[in-house]
C-alpha cells in the first residue's frame, strides 16, 4: 500500500488498511510497522544534490571572479533567469519511502495528477544588472529553444538599450538545455551575445535570486490576504 501511492497520510494509510482487511489497528500500530520496514515519512527531494565534479566547477568559477569589482566587471553583466511564483498554498509534501529510494521518480517533486498536489504556479523569465531591472515576462507552455530565444529577443535588446549605449556587456544564463542547445547558440552568435560562462547547478549564486524571494515574498502576502 505504501509503494502503491507513497503520498497518502497515515491516517489514510490505516484507514485504507483496516478497509481491506477487516482488522481495527490504531495509527501507532501502522506506523511502527511502517517504520519496522525501513520506511519514513520525508518530504519530496525537488532536486539532485550537487555533484562532485559540479561543486569543484563552481569553487574554480568562485576563485577566478574573487577580484572582480563593480566598475569594471560586475556592472556589466545582465543576469537572467526563469522562475515559479506560487499562486496557491506552497506546503511541502511527504512520501513515504526509505534511505535507498530517495531519488526515485514517484518520491520526487510535484506530480501534477497526484491526488495531493503540492502548488499552481506560474512560470516567469527577467533579467536584472546593476543599472536596473527587465521586463517581468510570463513562460507559458512548455519551454523549448524557440520560445527561449523569443523572450531574449523582445526582452534584452530594451536593458542593452537602456543602459549599454556604446557600452561593453556580458549576458549571464544557466544551463538550462534550451538555453545552451544548437538554436538559442547559434541565435546569439548571430547577434553578437556573449554570455558568462556559468558553473552547472549553480542558481543560488545568481543575484536576481534576491529579486525573486521579494516577488515570491509579496505573492504569498497577496495570497494571505484573499484567503482572510
Amino acid at each position: 500500500m505504501v509503494k502503491r501511492n507513497r503520498r497518502q497520510t497515515l491516517a489514510e494509510l490505516t484507514s485504507e488498511f483496516n478497509t481491506a482487511s477487516g482488522s481495527s489497528l490504531s495509527s501507532r500500530t501502522v506506523k511502527r510497522r511502517i517504520f519496522a520496514e525501513g520506511y519514513k515519512h520525508k518530504a519530496v527531494s525537488k532536486k539532485i544534490t550537487i555533484g562532485a565534479r559540479n561543486q569543484t566547477k563552481r569553487r574554480s568559477f568562485c576563485r577566478e571572479k574573487l577580484h572582480w569589482t563593480v566598475d569594471n566587471n560586475w556592472s556589466h553583466i545582465i543576469f537572467s533567469e526563469e522562475t515559479k511564483i506560487v499562486v496557491e498554498t506552497n506546503r511541502k509534501v511527504y512520501v513515504w519511502r526509505n534511505d535507498e529510494e530517495q531519488l526515485r521518480p514517484e518520491c520526487l517533486g510535484v506530480q501534477p495528477d497526484s491526488e495531493h498536489p503540492a502548488r499552481a504556479s506560474t512560470m516567469f523569465w527577467d533579467c536584472i544588472c546593476y543599472h536596473g531591472v527587465g521586463t517581468l515576462t510570463p513562460v507559458t507552455g512548455n519551454k523549448n529553444a524557440d520560445k527561449y530565444i523569443s523572450i531574449l529577443d523582445y526582452n534584452v535588446w530594451p536593458v542593452v538599450a537602456r543602459h549599454f549605449v556604446n557600452k561593453p556587456w556580458i549576458f549571464q544564463e544557466d544551463n538550462s538545455p534550451c538555453h545552451v542547445s544548437i538554436r538559442a547558440n547559434a541565435w546569439k552568435k548571430d547577434n553578437g551575445i556573449v554570455t558568462l560562462p556559468w558553473p552547472a547547478q549553480s542558481p543560488y549564486i545568481n543575484i536576481i535570486e534576491n529579486v525573486w524571494k521579494i516577488l515570491k515574498c509579496r505573492d504569498q502576502k497577496r495570497v494571505n490576504e484573499i484567503k482572510k
